[in-house]
Parts: structure tokens; sequence; C-alpha cells
């Protein structure tokens, strides 16, 4: 009998686990920020390397 609730707590501990691992994920996916997409011209390596820098 005690064996029984054991495994009924333990599988109730995983499936809140499972369910608040599955609602974080969902979350977080919401504040994946968008990619900025930016554009220069540069004349030599230095001005590159400074320009990343920035």
């Amino acid at each position: 009998m005690k064996i029984k609730k054991w495994s009924w707590g333990i599988a109730a501990f995983l499936a809140v686990l499972l369910v608040v691992g599955v609602v974080q994920q969902l979350v977080w996916q919401s504040f994946r920020p968008q990619p900025i997409k930016v554009t220069t011209t540069v004349q030599n390596r230095q001005q590159a390397l400074s320009k990343l820098q920035q």
C-alpha cells in the first residue's frame, strides 16, 4: 500500500514538473528578440573592426 502511494506521488511530481517545463518554454519563446539587420560599408579591415566594436 505504501508503494502505491509513493508511486502516485512520484508520478504526480513528474507530471507537475513536465507541465511547468512546457509552460516555461512557451513563455520564454515569446521573449526571443528579432534579428537586427544593419548594413554598412567599410574601406579597410581596421575600419571594419572598429564598426564591429560599436
